[in-house]
Parts: structure tokens; C-alpha cells; sequence
């Protein structure tokens, strides 16, 4: 974007990150103030009993509130509009839990993972991150599982080849070539533009890949 365009769209881009701000500001204040309650019930529960029908209700609020928030599946980002996103809360654990990969502090990982899926059940990145550790940790066979959920909950994210490719060697290495001819084919549709995927793929199948998205 030019200097002249950005100065002219300045209002729009303020107002956008003002308005986006607000409603995070009272998205987050209100999940805290559930999550008191949550822990206020729990308290009580432990001392007479008979509370647990109420932090259930907390929790089904919660995740509903989670869910009227749209955010990036795999960064945690939320969209402010002209190709513009801001980070969350989310994306905040998200760049802890990079430190504590490069750290090999799994354990703590997965702490982390539970304050995400608190507020996001379904979030995708949480797959993504255990794909990443498992293949860290050597545990292939579990990596691969993590690669097949991530790819079946978001199978057209460019940001995912290296997941495709992984689980393509996998698939081939556990002699089920025609699973990993399908995923092959899916990832070069994915980003036809990529010579390097065509090449793998004719070096492995032994024939051109089509592009066409039909089945």
C-alpha cells in the first residue's frame, strides 16, 4: 500500500482496530469474570457438595462464547478487515508454547494447550502444536495421527504442505502408497504452482498430477 493510500485510509484502519479492541476487551472481561465464578463454584463444591450442574452451565457459556469469535485456525489471529489481523489471547500462549518447544518442556506444552482449549474446543492449532511435539519427540506414528485430525479439520490451509508431506513419507514407509498418492494429489491442487510438489509427485507415482480440483 503507498504512503498516500495509508494516510487516506488511516480513519477506516483506526477505526477497525478500535472496534475489533472493544470487542475483545469484553470478550475477555467476560470469560474471566465465568471463569470466577467457575473456580468460586469449585470451591464450594468442595466444601458441601451438589454445585456440579452449575459449573457445568459455566463451561457450556464458555464455550459458546468461544465460538462467537471467529479467529485464524492455526495462529490465533483475528481478522480486522483490508488484510489486517491482530494478535489474541491465543496467539499470546501460542508464541509461549514456540519457547517451550524449543526448550523441550513438552510437559508444560500441554498446560498450555488446556488454557487454549478452554476457550477454543475446537481449535485447530492445538493439533498442529501436538503434530509439532510428537514429531519432535520422535514419536512418529503419533505425529501422523496428529497430521491425519489437522488435515481433516482444515484440509485447504497452504500453511499446512509440510504437514501433507510428512504424512505422504509416512503413508509410503508404511506401505499404504495409495493413501499417500490421494494426499499427494490434494497438496499439489493445494498449491498448483508448486514445481518442487509436482516434481515429488511424479518421482514417486510416475505420472504427471493433474490440478483440477475434481475428484
Amino acid at each position: 500500500m503507498q504512503p498516500r493510500q495509508i494516510i487516506k485510509n488511516l480513519p477506516l484502519i483506526v477505526g477497525a482496530v478500535v472496534a475489533v479492541s472493544a470487542v475483545w476487551a469484553f470478550f475477555f472481561i467476560r470469560v474471566t469474570d465465568l471463569k470466577d465464578q467457575r473456580i468460586a463454584l469449585l470451591e464450594q463444591e468442595k466444601r458441601s457438595g451438589g454445585v456440579s450442574s452449575y459449573i457445568k452451565s459455566i463451561d457450556e457459556r464458555l464455550a459458546r462464547l468461544s465460538l462467537a469469535t471467529t479467529i485464524d485456525p492455526i495462529d490465533g489471529r483475528v481478522a480486522l478487515g483490508n488484510g489486517m489481523s491482530g494478535p489474541t489471547a491465543v496467539t499470546k500462549v501460542l508464541v509461549e508454547i514456540e519457547q517451550l518447544q524449543k526448550n523441550k518442556k513438552y510437559d508444560l506444552i500441554e498446560q498450555k494447550l488446556a488454557e487454549i482449549e478452554k476457550l477454543y474446543p475446537s481449535f485447530p492449532g492445538s493439533i498442529v502444536v501436538r503434530y509439532e511435539v510428537s514429531r519432535q519427540k520422535g514419536q512418529l506414528s503419533e505425529a501422523a495421527l496428529y497430521a491425519e485430525q489437522v488435515l481433516s479439520a482444515i484440509p485447504s490451509d497452504r500453511r499446512l504442505l509440510s504437514v501433507y508431506q510428512f504424512l505422504i513419507n509416512h503413508k509410503i514407509k508404511g506401505e499404504k502408497k495409495g493413501e499417500a498418492e490421494k494426499l499427494a494429489l490434494s497438496a499439489v491442487r493445494l498449491d498448483p504452482e508448486n514445481k518442487a510438489l509436482k516434481d515429488s509427485f511424479r518421482a514417486l507415482f510416475g505420472y504427471e498430477p493433474t490440478v483440477s480440483n475434481e475428484k
